[in-house]
């Protein structure tokens, strides 16, 4: 297997951009912990996307991303996000939704020839800021992404609007959420908000990704996670929802993207 970190020229966001990678087998025997029914179908793909003030190297660092991807078949991808919420901003001339979504994506799906660019073999994830990243950019690149994993995602409009304090008491200052989300009365009805976004797709008839969405109990963020359930419940959404004993920490996480890319390959064991 390989695990690298590159950089690359984004036009997106006017800069080289670092990442990590790994892809999990060299087509040569395989490892003796992988799943061998894991190695009987293509490769799947998953985009990690870190949390606010986390970098590139977190998933790495902190997680047994590599045995993961070994386990299950999977190749990962995990590009530097900075604390842009993957939105794409004007002001800041700073487009991370399409950084992201479009223009990281296909330069690795040019450059590294085992990753498909199929639909179905095609996931993203992310913890905290990065699992609201994994569902905003799932749900408005649909035809890119079959499935989203997002853990303890910390939800912009629950999160962000006239009656919620929350990112300010998480640390972030006002003249931060004014530079990046603008007006939460406008931000409400635009697609940051998930439920107007899931429902657009809805109504288009387009097609969802399947979402696994999970949290801690201790969390600070479980209120956002189980106010998303139950408008994906109301939806009739095809979702996998789990609260399980912890905070809002890696070590909870761990366990956590372990099980999520079980369900993402279809394991049910």
């Amino acid at each position: 297997m390989a695990v690298f970190e590159f950089n690359f020229y984004s036009t997106k966001l006017g800069r080289y951009v670092p990442a990590i990678g790994i892809l999990p087998t060299d087509g040569g025997e395989v490892h003796p912990e992988c799943i061998l029914e894991c190695y009987e179908r293509p490769m799947k793909t998953i985009y990690l996307l870190s949390g606010y003030s986390g970098g590139h190297t977190d998933w790495l660092h902190y997680t047994q991303i590599v045995t993961f991807c070994l386990k299950y078949n999977v190749a990962a991808f995990m590009p530097a996000g900075e604390n842009s919420f993957y939105l794409d901003s004007k002001k800041r001339d700073a487009y991370y939704e399409q950084f992201v979504a479009e223009e990281f994506v296909n330069y690795t799906r040019k450059t590294f020839a085992a990753v498909s660019d199929k639909r179905e073999d095609t996931f993203i994830g992310g913890i905290s800021m990065g699992g609201f990243g994994a569902l905003y950019l799932g749900m408005r690149h649909s035809k890119v992404f079959s499935k989203i994993l997002a853990l303890a995602p910390g939800i912009l409009c629950y999160g962000y609007n006239e009656h919620s304090n929350f990112f300010f008491d998480a640390g972030m200052t006002k003249e931060y959420c004014d530079t990046m989300f603008g007006d939460p009365k406008k931000l409400i009805l635009s697609e940051a908000n998930l439920e107007v976004l899931y429902q657009r797709l809805k109504r288009d008839k387009e097609e969802i990704p399947a979402i696994y969405l999970t949290c801690g109990t201790e969390d600070f963020v479980l209120e956002h996670s189980r106010v998303f359930y139950q408008f994906l419940k109301k939806e009739n959404a095809s979702f996998y929802y789990e609260e399980t004993p912890g905070t809002h920490e890696w070590y909870i996480w761990n366990g956590h993207i372990d099980k999520a890319l079980r369900w993402a390959v279809g394991r049910a064991d």
